[in-house]
């Protein structure tokens, strides 16, 4: 697919990363997807169990290099992730490679 395209069930939330990392994207199955700014997978979260309908990155803290990402689904459900900045490598390099499960 051509970058910034994720096959599977449509986007329905999307948010802007900190100092423009990327993008954090929220899906209709409940999957969360973090593209960096050239379109590759940082990360990738399939445990929601209905639409992401909004989300927000807030800083864990003053000087641990981490984030807390907050996401509401229509489930009612509100899923709270902390990921550490240093452990966001791009993985795959190409975004062809991701596949929904």
């Amino acid at each position: 697919p051509p970058p910034w395209q994720i096959p599977g069930a449509g986007n329905t939330a999307l948010t802007a990363l900190p100092d423009g990392e990327g993008v954090l994207i929220g899906m209709a199955d409940g999957d969360m997807y973090t593209l960096s700014e050239d379109a590759s997978l940082l990360w990738e979260d399939h445990e929601g169990f209905g639409a992401v309908l909004h989300m927000t990155v807030l800083p864990d803290g003053p000087g641990t290099k981490a984030y807390r990402y907050v996401a509401a689904d229509s489930s009612g459900a509100l899923r709270c992730l902390k990921v550490r900045r240093y452990l966001l490598s791009p993985a795959p390099a190409l975004l062809d490679a991701l596949s929904p499960p």
